[in-house]
């Protein structure tokens, strides 16, 4: 059986940073799962800076990365009701890499919509790179009640709510990501 590959991206560079205990999670889930193979990128180890922008950023690895994935999970916090320009400034160092693959979207908020409005913003973005959302969405609403600084719980019943979202959202994500595999092959083959 061959693999899928789908990689986690968490999408913030930011100093105490609350999302990375999202990407933690559903990477964890991910691993659990026989039919898939994963990495957690985060966008802060990669080695860009902002003397330019788009395509003649890309770095090597980080393409490689996008380019060998079936898809992808995307991990973004929502900060003053869209997603962070670091995410967007990492994602549009690629293009062609993302074309007819799935992205399964996770939207972290402190507030009660969980990254809603991150979420709705990036998706006229990623439908420009080729790249099919799935439904359903993961939403880590009011994170700091769930982990403390450092990771901690803090609230279990809060991060049994996030779990629960978790099999649906792998779920679809693979049938889709297994499907548009088949067709890049089959559109290969032409």
């Amino acid at each position: 059986m061959v693999k899928l590959y789908i990689p986690v991206i968490l999408g913030t560079v930011r100093k105490g940073r609350f999302s990375e205990f999202a990407a933690a999670l559903v990477h964890q889930a991910l691993r659990s799962v026989s039919e898939v193979e994963t990495k957690l990128i985060d966008i802060r180890e990669l080695p860009f800076d902002f003397a330019d922008e788009g395509e003649s950023q890309k770095d090597e690895n980080f393409s490689e990365e996008m380019s060998r994935a079936d898809g992808y999970v995307i991990v973004t916090p929502e900060y003053n009701r869209s997603y962070p320009g670091s995410l967007k400034h990492a994602l549009d160092t690629n293009y062609k890499e993302y074309r007819y693959k799935p992205a399964g979207l996770c939207g972290v908020s402190s507030g009660k919509v969980g990254g809603a409005r991150a979420i709705n913003a990036l998706l006229p973005v990623l439908k420009i790179y080729g790249m099919y959302v799935i439904r359903p969405e993961i939403y880590f609403a009011l994170i700091q009640e769930a982990y403390d600084s450092k990771g901690n719980a803090v609230d279990p019943e809060l991060i049994e709510g996030y779990k629960k979202q978790i099999p649906a959202f792998i779920s679809e994500l693979l049938s889709v990501a297994g499907q548009m595999k088949a067709l890049r092959t089959n559109l290969k083959s032409k």
